[in-house]
């Protein structure tokens, strides 16, 4: 119950059937109740009027500050701007970004900004790669293949076919570019690592399946390091091994755990400086192993 100067003594009634407030002017309506029932409805109006008090007690979020704010999305584009299973990223010499949108069977590519410049294909895109020379290599899942583009797009040349031979491949799930341009692509049902050049040709391979150096377990990851050295994502193994770039085994470590240099299926981006590989392994993100070399 409450006063309003305008309206005389008011109290609140809830209306179960059309579930609202009702206000009523109290003169007309308490001269039918009983005093049990003025009772009730008087309890009922002041839990009411506590609810809304403690409410509007509280910090407006109009005029108080926030605890978090929204500040953008990336990245910034017309709708859709969603991806579906957006399988691994790379980045050319301009800072330009290329997603690997899996889901949608196609390369996007943005600003470093996220403002987003072009898109193609319409293959099942499992990972990206950029070369010194800006060209984008895709490495295609569904049909067993790479495809070679230019940074807008426009197909150069494809190589490889499903099967276990040379230049063969079983859901390709990596691939990575050396400083010369050579391309090495991580065959992942087929447990190996195939290198090629520029061009499609093919150099060598290496890998079975198994636990031991240089044996992998559905591999899910690649890199390659500023010296050539090539890193391998070792799935269901939960480590990663380091190879020579013609495939010389050189070291592993990790093992399943969730402690530092332990992995829990490790075919994320992973993210180090190769001029100090051992600390800064990190999982970063789906899809592909990543590289960069800091020179600070």
């Amino acid at each position: 119950m409450m006063i309003v100067p305008w309206a005389g003594i008011v109290t609140a009634e809830w209306d179960q059937n059309q579930g609202q407030v009702d206000i009523c002017n109290s003169t007309k309506l308490e001269s039918k109740m009983t005093g049990s029932q003025q009772k009730y409805r008087l309890l009922h109006f002041l839990m009411i009027s506590t609810v809304v008090l403690v409410y509007l007690s509280g910090p407006s979020p109009s005029l108080g500050a926030e605890a978090y704010r929204f500040k953008r999305m990336w990245p910034t584009m017309k709708q859709p701007w969603y991806f579906v299973q957006p399988n691994d990223t790379a980045v050319d010499g301009e800072g330009n970004v290329y997603v690997a949108d899996g889901g949608n069977g196609r390369i996007q590519k943005f600003t470093a900004d996220g403002s987003f410049i072009t898109k193609w294909g319409e293959f099942g895109v499992g990972a990206v790669a950029v070369d010194n020379n800006g060209d984008v290599y895709a490495a295609d899942r569904s049909r067993g293949r790479i495809l070679k583009f230019t940074a807008d797009g426009s197909f150069i040349a494809h190589w490889g076919q499903e099967g276990t031979g040379d230049g063969e491949f079983d859901s390709p799930a990596g691939i990575a570019v050396d400083a010369n341009g050579d391309i090495f692509v991580l065959d992942t049902w087929n447990n190996r690592i195939q290198k090629f050049t520029p061009d499609g040709s093919f150099i060598t391979k290496w890998g079975s399946e198994g636990s031991g150096d240089g044996e992998f377990n559905l591999p899910g990851g690649i890199a390659v390091d500023a010296n050539g050295d090539v890193y391998v994502a070792d799935a269901h193994n939960n480590g990663i091994q380091k190879f020579t770039s013609d495939g010389s085994f050189i070291t592993k470590w990790g093992n399943m755990g969730i402690a530092p240099g332990q992995f829990w299926y490790p075919s994320h981006n992973l993210g180090t400086d190769p001029c100090n590989p051992w600390e800064s392994f990190e999982e970063k993100g789906p899809g592909g192993l990543g590289i960069s070399c800091s020179t600070a």
